[in-house]
């Protein structure tokens, strides 16, 4: 029944995220967040950090391309249940919003509601070709 529920209000803020986002300038070089998460609590994880966190990205500039438990592993193994992929204008804009005090301030949370050792956020830029 949550997943219901949390499934609208995750596609709403994606929405929103994509109208708000800025446009990417060309100059820069977009960069990603990704993570894999495996929440204790999904109810709980949405609304003390999901919720508070959506918006932090919308002001950064992330336009969330993916947020779903319903990933699946082509090949190895994960006991992930929670997989995100946002994109930043650049890799300042990313690095910005995750040392922010805002992000901090819940990160903490994030980290609470997830099994350390079988989570991890990574941060890349976007692939510009092999150098050469």
């Amino acid at each position: 029944m949550f997943w219901k529920n949390s499934r609208s209000l995750i596609l709403a803020a994606t929405m929103a995220a994509s109208l708000a986002a800025p446009a990417f300038a060309e100059e820069a070089t977009p960069a990603y967040l990704v993570a894999q998460l495996n929440i204790t609590d999904l109810q709980t994880y949405m609304q003390d950090y999901g919720m508070p966190v959506f918006p932090q990205l919308i002001a950064a500039g992330g336009e969330v391309l993916v947020a779903t438990p319903e990933a699946q592993v082509l090949e190895g193994s994960t006991d992930a249940t929670w997989s995100v992929v946002v994109r930043f204008p650049d890799m300042d804009a990313l690095n910005g919003w995750y040392s922010s005090e805002e992000y901090q301030a819940v990160a903490p949370r994030r980290r609470e509601l997830t099994e350390g050792n079988q989570s991890f956020l990574i941060a890349a830029p976007q692939f510009e070709g092999l150098p050469g």
